[in-house]
């Protein structure tokens, strides 16, 4: 008798989902691995009801710990995408090259790169920002004053922001 009872029950855990549970079953999931402040914003079925759900199609205790679980898993790699993020920025430098007859300067921060500008003669009120740094009086056309943000072998990370072009032009 066991073993029609077992298999009775594998038969019913194996039966389709009709469309309506099938959208049910990918909320619960979704739910599951949503940080709980999330759940509370997006409404909806909570934790509760979910693993209610799934338990009703077939899940097991275990299987719902493991969609539960991925929501740390997330967590810890957006903190590791955060804090390398982070180390990046400390390591990035200024690079300044003024003019085509220069070579590439590195700086630690825009306030020296900008004191080394105005050493050229450079002025904030003659200055024109143009894509990949600016032009200003005796630097203009492809004579132009390069600056952007790189690592320690002067690869470009990326271009100055607009508040790091402020600070450059009020350091000048």
């Amino acid at each position: 008798m066991d073993r029609i009872r077992v298999a009775r029950e594998l038969v019913g855990l194996a039966r389709s989902l009709s469309v309506p549970e099938q959208h049910q079953k990918k909320i619960a999931i979704k739910t599951l691995k949503m940080p709980d402040a999330m759940v509370g914003v997006m409404g909806g079925m909570n934790k509760d009801e979910a693993r209610d759900f799934l338990k009703s199609i077939g899940y097991s205790d275990s299987k719902i710990r493991k969609l539960e679980a991925s929501v740390q898993r997330i967590a810890v790699v957006k903190g590791l995408v955060r804090l390398a993020k982070e180390l990046a920025a400390s390591e990035e430098l200024v690079w300044l090259r003024m003019g085509d007859s220069d070579d590439y300067e590195q700086f630690d921060n825009i306030n020296d790169a900008a004191k080394s500008a105005a050493a050229f003669g450079v002025e904030a009120d003659d200055l024109r920002w143009i894509r990949g740094g600016f032009e200003a009086e005796g630097f203009k056309g492809r004579n132009y004053v390069s600056i952007y943000i790189g690592d320690d072998e002067a690869d470009k990370i990326r271009d100055l922001t607009s508040s790091e072009k402020k600070n450059f032009e009020r350091a000048l």
